[in-house]
């Protein structure tokens, strides 16, 4: 009622929200097996460039630093890719291709170098797969989880992915995923619906002029692992980006990106090595200069409805932050950020 009756319109118009507003995207593709809810469908990010070609400034990230630094900007929008998921590549890049607009596409390395699944991808392919009963996780000092049924596979899941920000278990994620493959009886194998971007579809995007930044080498929690790693993480995944597509890798995004997921020394290091901005996954809206923490409203299913003209209407006004004033919440703090590690009691419904 608010997009279709003119309000939206108005509201658009008269109090247009000054800064510049960071979309954050995973993957585009069918949600049936999206059990992290990282996904929109194809159609449903038709009609979010729909609104934006109509309603807004799509900006390079770029340019959108270049006009925080003026001070004097409203309606510009950031479209942004973290991961490096194929589909951001056969999806994605036709439909963005289509409306001219930039975009900024953040690459997990390691799993693109590799053509191997994420490491939380490979944690829910053998919880979804596996033909045993339960996973005993307390090698790790976490619990036993029972797997007799989808439910409670993706159940077990999401409380794994959330224990796992507050366990030390990210210095062995090696051992960890082989513990659970011996454990569960099979194997956390890439997929053609879960296989990640090449160097080559890289490059190609690259010379069209899609801006490439790193999401570090493995994808951990940067403020859960030893100093050195980090330094290793947020370097060597510069330098490969660099050497791989022989250009400048500028721009970062923290894993997870909530507040906690960084602090100070990570941004000093992320500085001395040359990058000129990061972006976390903490919603707002951009309207200063502080460019290692450029915040980001995450999409995921929550900005999809049934039908074509919902999903079209539910964007446009999620865009223009009515809803939050109407329900007096902030901007999506618990559902914008698609984060691959919610809280235990988080309440996460998968």
């Amino acid at each position: 009622m608010i997009y279709y009756s003119g309000l939206f319109a108005l509201i658009h118009k008269y109090s247009a929200r000054r800064g510049v507003t960071i979309l954050a995207y995973h993957r585009i593709c069918s949600i049936n097996d999206d059990y992290l809810n990282l996904a929109i469908p194809i159609d449903a990010f038709h009609n979010h460039l729909e609104v934006l070609a109509k309603h807004y400034r799509v900006v390079s990230l770029e340019r959108a630093i270049a006009l925080l630094m003026e001070k004097k900007i409203t309606n510009s929008v950031v479209i942004t890719f973290d991961d490096g998921y194929r589909d951001n590549y056969t999806n994605a890049y036709p439909l963005l291709k289509k409306y001219g607009f930039p975009w900024t596409l953040f690459v997990t390395v390691n799993p693109v170098k590799n053509q191997l699944l994420l490491w939380y991808d490979s944690i829910k392919t053998l919880y979804i797969n596996t033909a045993q009963d339960h996973v005993d996780l307390t090698d790790f000092g976490m619990p036993v989880f029972p797997l007799r049924n989808r439910r409670e596979k993706i159940a077990a899941l999401h409380k794994t992915l959330g224990l796992i920000k507050k366990n030390p278990v990210f210095g062995r994620m090696d051992d960890f995923v082989r513990s659970l493959e011996k454990q569960l009886q099979c194997s956390a194998v890439s997929s053609a619906t879960e296989a990640m971007l090449t160097f080559a579809q890289l490059r190609e995007m690259q010379r069209a002029g899609v801006t490439i930044g790193s999401h570090t080498m493995n994808h951990p929690i940067l403020a859960q692992i030893e100093s050195n790693h980090v330094r290793d993480e947020i370097e060597r995944s510069k330098q490969m980006l660099e050497q791989e597509l022989e250009q400048p890798v500028d721009y970062f995004a923290y894993p997870n990106g909530a507040r906690e997921d960084f602090d100070d020394q990570i941004i000093d290091n992320l500085k001395s090595v040359g990058y000129r901005g990061a972006c976390t996954l903490i919603p707002g809206i951009n309207s200063d200069d502080d460019l290692f923490n450029l915040k980001r409203v995450g999409i995921d299913q929550n900005f999809v409805s049934f039908a074509p003209f919902l999903t079209r209407a539910l964007f446009a006004v999620e865009m223009t932050g009515i809803l939050d004033r109407l329900l007096m919440r902030s901007m999506r703090t618990k559902l914008s950020s698609p984060r691959i590690f919610p809280a235990p009691d988080s309440g996460v419904k998968p």
